[in-house]
């Protein structure tokens, strides 16, 4: 393999920024870093006005610069703080817990045969079966009881990501598919 590969492959792209969640339109992290290394001042500061979920921010704190951006869409401003804020070996332990415990609460409210806890719109509905959207309802009612903060949000964006992966669209940004799963 050359150098040049190497540095563009995918699973090492996805290693560091794109493994965690399927934000659609992601810069890819090899091309984010040379752009800062060819743009910024070492020791600068890089703005991404349009940030998404976090590349290039990532990219250069990476690369010793200092980071900042803004985006509309939430989840971006979410997954954008999480991947270059870092979190320490007891936030990590905290996070595993609470993990477990939201298994345990969904899997309570499975084995007890639980409806869901609210009412869903028709496009929440028709993007799901109906043990599918059970399911992601008890996960959902587990991390809303938990306290805000960082466990809280990288759960949420754990939920987020699973929502497309388990729903009948085709990818993270493509047309509803009606036909259920076989």
């Amino acid at each position: 393999t050359t150098a040049l590969s190497q540095e563009y492959d995918e699973e090492a792209a996805r290693a560091h920024v794109h493994g965690f969640h399927s934000y659609p339109a992601r810069l890819h992290s090899a091309l984010a870093r040379r752009l800062i290394e060819l743009i910024a001042p070492p020791k600068g500061t890089v703005i991404d006005p349009f940030c998404g979920s976090g590349t290039v921010l990532v990219e250069a704190r990476l690369s010793g610069r200092r980071a900042l951006g803004a985006d509309l869409n939430p989840i971006g401003v979410m997954l954008s703080r999480l991947k270059t804020r870092g979190a320490s070996a007891a936030e990590l332990d905290q996070l595993r817990e609470a993990a477990a415990q939201i298994r345990q609460h969904a899997d309570d409210r499975r084995l007890a045969r639980a409806g869901a806890t609210r009412g869903y719109p028709p496009e929440d509905t028709s993007q799901y079966e109906p043990h599918v959207l059970l399911e992601l309802d008890s996960l959902r009612d587990g991390i809303k009881k938990l306290p805000a903060g960082f466990v809280n949000d990288a759960l949420r964006l754990v939920l987020s990501s699973i929502l497309t992966k388990v729903s009948r669209r085709q990818g993270d940004s493509g047309e509803v598919d009606l036909a259920p799963r076989r």
